[in-house]
């Protein structure tokens, strides 16, 4: 065997790789972006068999069978893989083909655009000469093209007229037959808008320089809204949908989209497209005078009867008979974009047959391959051809035999018995669309519109947006609620429909014209099982499907759950209401979206873990809850909390990895506090840390906060009264904080110093640079405070700890930076571990501590049973997710453990927010910090950046100034 047919071996091995190989690779290699979107509604399937209305995947193992009703975006009217161009493909690879044979007479292709233009002929009454091409886009870029070539070649012409026009009228001077009136040059110059024309040549120049500049504007193409007419450069920009043109908008063509429900906008364009220039005209008795010539600037407009990835539209005819009036009178062609809905899917061979308007150019593709080969061809009236064109515009894999062979054979099969197959789809499309509209009928909330014609079908989705279910109205909100649709249709009834990709909430049905009875049953009762689940807010049943298969049994059963109307929408304050804040939080642990969404009480944390992970990096922030605060002085302040939704590991994960996604969504929740018309945002959580204490968020509008000053102040006090409550000398006590390098350990530190007599700093592995200043910045402090004492014996916490170990040592430090560093290396040297501060790198650390606070970033608990001393204990949790976990309680009998940065809310007040799992009138430090900056209707940042003690102390006066107070919850 030679090497090349090893290698070749080798490759096939590698090209059967499992289904879950060629999906990563996918994700990884092809569309990171897509495979994420598809995979976090179950759409992710790979499909290895087709044939049909059917696609067969091994995913999970066993063969499945899929019913499919997209139909290759309607390129599929014949179904998978049909028989007869299997065969033609077949024997077109059997007889050697070729494939690349330009610059020869490819007789298959040349048979081809004879067969679509003389099917047009029949049906317009006009000749046309085919361009070929391998897909839909490059039809339309050839359509630019070749309209393009018809604007330029006009415009020479009526330059060089113009020019014909001027050598005329010196020789007409120049023999008497023609004069210049009395003051012609200056009236001339007038009218141009120009200075003194001094001479006859000078006004010929002007003419010529103001013809060459109309003529030579950009020019201008048309398109309708809501059109697609691909994604390749210039298609893309007679796409209406923003989302595709935008970031492409400096290059490309230049289009204006005129309303499809407005006829007269079309002649209000034709106005504004509208150039002029002179030219000399001669009067019978000799006189000469300048005329004015207009045109309209208008290359081509482009037209789709039936909108496809708009969401299956189809144009009145008071459009489209406007539109050819306009071509007509202008002269700039038609260009009838019949991609999609071309080939006799709709009934008829063109769709737009029905409204008896005629196009000066045609555009097929799709359907026109078979399923099987990339063709498309452009169609333009003989009358209008440019035979240049065929030499100017070239595709290196169009006209190839095998398309050609298909092509053809697709025409034959639609052709047969009288067009028998178009009729069929006419007949199969009207029936079909019936039945769907008696299920609108029946489920007018959930199915807002049925509309299409034969076999190009679309059915829009209503708007979940008064559905007592959160996650269902986020999801029709953001527009992903078709998409979760298509995903529950695929999984649970094994039917493939899709969106369409610039109307998102409407569902494309567009099988094959073989498509039966039996499918379309199954279609419809699928679609009913859809919208029952919809109509009930089904929530649990319809994302099951998302966490499936990875569990044993049957889904949990569903718990009951009160049916409360959904929260009103804020509104955006006016001018002297009451303020507006907004605090952005995230889902800390499974037990949040069950708070959020309780129709999902019934998964597991398993299933909220997957849930969360497949919807990560797609849901944008939105609004999870909304409440009025009033303080004991009569202030009042209305906070919105806004779902940020990522979770902290997906959050870590993505700081890790270098990536912006859960900034970006930080950012996006701010601008939508922004839009909701708050003045403070505090950032909660791990919104606080992906942005760096808000550092990240670049901002001189709003007043931003993480809220943690507030937290600190909280969480401190909280431990001193669980340390008196326990008996406790807190002067006796060392402290471990958990996190100690981490902006609230270190600030709460620097409080509690005041008190304890040691504190240990702990981080991870490697942390000690920045554990590090943290310590000499706290023996500096304590040198401060016992130089301000006027008797050592009245000095506490760490400064007295320091006067006992390190009394010779202190009169002789300067008042500076190196005292704190000197203190930390001479007193580590000297009393090891019993160093008043000292720095750990294990939790085991805390064994002989009797105060903790724990204050990481870890997405998982770190404090367990072991790391617990068995004497009593305070140990304060302010982290979210928490850092201790459960077992410390059940292990550790004589340990108090507390949630740190817990405030009540004043005058009693139950602050009803039922996402934020709260008790009541308890309110998270860093939320309570945020409504505070709005009854203070505070100016500039606070808690931005570190942490410092005296912002601490401030907020907490304010704290009480307005009624809050410190909350002491035991776990």
């Amino acid at each position: 065997m030679s090497v090349l047919g090893r290698a070749g071996e080798t490759g096939a091995g590698r090209a059967e790789e499992s289904p879950a190989a060629g999906r990563q690779a996918y994700a990884t290699y092809l569309k990171p972006r897509l495979a994420r979107m598809l995979a976090a509604f179950g759409l992710d399937l790979s499909f290895h068999r087709a044939e049909g209305d059917r696609l067969f995947t091994l995913d999970g193992g066993e063969e499945r069978e899929v019913l499919d009703f997209i139909g290759g975006f309607g390129a599929s009217l014949l179904g998978h893989n049909h028989p007869e161009l299997i065969e033609v493909a077949r024997r077109a690879l059997d007889g050697r083909r070729p494939f690349n044979a330009q610059a020869s007479i490819r007789g298959p292709a040349g048979l081809l655009a004879r067969r679509l233009s003389e099917r047009l002929q029949r049906i317009t009454g006009r000749d046309y000469r085919a361009t070929l091409a391998s897909t839909g886009a490059e039809a339309v870029e050839a359509a630019i093209k070749h309209a393009e070539l018809e604007m330029s070649l006009r415009n020479d012409r009526l330059l060089e007229s113009l020019e014909e026009r001027l050598r005329m009228l010196r020789l007409r001077l120049r023999d008497g037959r023609s004069f210049l009136p009395e003051g012609f040059l200056a009236a001339a110059a007038e009218r141009l808008g120009v200075g003194r024309i001094a001479t006859l040549e000078a006004l010929l120049e002007h003419l010529r320089r103001e013809a060459a500049e109309a003529l030579g504007q950009e020019p201008r193409f048309l398109a309708v809204c809501g059109s697609f007419h691909g994604k390749s450069t210039g298609s893309l920009k007679l796409t209406y949908s923003r989302l595709y043109r935008h970031p492409w908008r400096r290059i490309g063509i230049s289009t204006v989209f005129i309303p499809a429900d407005d006829g007269e906008a079309v002649e209000r364009e034709m106005e504004r497209a509208r150039v002029a220039f002179h030219t000399v005209a001669f009067e019978p008795d000799g006189r000469v005078e300048l005329r004015e010539q207009s045109l309209v600037n208008v290359s081509a407009c482009f037209v789709e009867p039936i909108q496809g990835e708009g969401g299956i539209h189809e144009l009145g005819p008071r459009l489209l008979e406007a539109l050819r009036r306009a071509a007509d009178e202008h002269g700039f062609p038609l260009v009838i974009d019949e991609i999609q809905s071309g080939m006799g899917r709709t009934g008829a061979f063109l769709a737009l047959e029905a409204a008896g308007v005629r196009g000066d150019y045609y555009l097929l593709s799709k359907s026109l391959g078979g399923g099987l080969a990339k063709v498309s061809a452009l169609l333009v009236d003989a009358a209008r051809y440019r035979p240049d064109f065929g030499v100017l515009h070239t595709s290196t894999f169009a006209e190839d035999d095998y398309a050609s062979l298909i092509a053809l054979r697709v025409l034959e099969i639609l052709e047969r018995d009288n067009d028998a197959l178009i009729r069929r789809c006419r007949e199969t499309g009207a029936a079909l669309l019936g039945r769907l509209r008696q299920l609108r009928a029946r489920h007018p909330r959930q199915l807002r519109e049925v509309r299409g014609r034969g076999l190009m079908i679309g059915v829009e989705l209503e708007p979940q947006i008064m559905s007592p279910s959160p996650l269902l109205r986020v999801l029709s909100e953001q527009n992903l609620l078709s998409y979760l649709a298509a995903g529950y249709l695929l999984r649970v009834h094994g039917i493939r429909v899709a969106p369409t990709l610039s109307e998102r909430a409407t569902l494309r049905i567009e099988p094959s014209a073989y498509v039966g009875r039996e499918e379309c049953d199954r279609l419809l009762a699928a679609l009913e099982d859809l919208l029952v689940r919809l109509e009930a807010s089904d929530t649990r049943q319809l994302v099951s499907y998302l966490v499936a298969g990875r569990r044993s049994g049957p889904p949990p059963p569903a718990p009951a759950v009160e049916r409360r109307p959904p929260p009103p929408r804020p509104v955006p304050s006016a001018a002297g209401e009451v303020p507006r804040v907004a605090f952005l939080a995230h889902f800390s642990e499974p037990a949040d979206l069950h708070a959020w969404e309780p129709r999902l009480a019934g998964f597991d944390d398993a299933d909220c873990e997957r849930f969360l992970d497949r919807t990560r990096g797609l849901l944008q922030p939105f609004v999870l809850d909304e409440a009025e605060v009033r303080s004991l002085s009569g202030e009042r302040a209305r906070v919105t909390v806004i779902g940020v939704p990522f979770t902290p590991e997906q959050a870590m994960e993505s700081m890790r990895q270098g990536a912006d996604w859960s900034l970006d969504l930080v950012r996006q929740g701010v601008e939508l506090a922004r839009q909701l018309g708050s003045s403070v945002v505090g950032l909660g959580g791990h919104t606080s840390i992906v942005t760096d204490n808000c550092r990240r968020i670049v901002e001189d509008e709003l007043t931003l906060t993480s809220g943690n000053s507030l937290t600190v102040a909280a969480a401190w006090e909280a431990s001193r009264q669980a340390a008196v409550g326990l008996g406790l000398d807190l002067g006796a006590c060392r402290l471990g904080i958990a996190g100690g390098a981490g902006n609230v350990g270190a600030t709460l530190a620097e409080l509690a110093a005041e008190e304890v007599g040691g504190i240990v700093l702990i981080g991870r592995p490697g942390a000690g640079r920045f554990l590090r200043p943290v310590a000499e910045r706290l023996y500096r402090a304590a040198l401060e405070r016992l130089r301000q004492q006027p008797a050592a014996a009245e000095a506490r916490g760490l400064a007295a700890a320091l006067a006992a170990s390190a009394g010779d040592l202190l009169p002789s430090l300067a008042a500076d930076e190196a005292a704190g560093e000197i203190l930390y290396r001479r007193l580590a040297a000297a009393l090891g571990e019993r160093a008043p501060v000292r720095i750990a790198h294990s939790m085991e650390a805390l064994r002989d501590c009797q105060l903790v606070v724990s204050a990481t970033n870890s997405a998982r608990p770190v404090i367990g049973a072991e790391h617990v001393g068995d004497g009593p204990v305070v140990i304060c949790d302010v982290a979210v997710p928490q850092d201790v976990d459960s077992a410390v309680q059940r292990e550790r009998p004589r340990a108090l453990v507390i949630r740190g940065g817990m405030v009540r809310a004043p005058l009693g007040q139950q602050v009803e927010m039922p996402a934020m799992r709260l008790d009541g009138g308890q309110l998270w430090g860093c939320l309570a910090e945020t409504i505070l900056l709005g009854f203070t209707r505070q100016q500039g940042h606070f808690s931005y950046g570190e942490l410092t003690a005296a912002n601490v102390r401030r907020i907490r006066a304010l704290a009480a100034e307005h009624g809050f107070e410190i909350e002491l919850k035991q776990d």
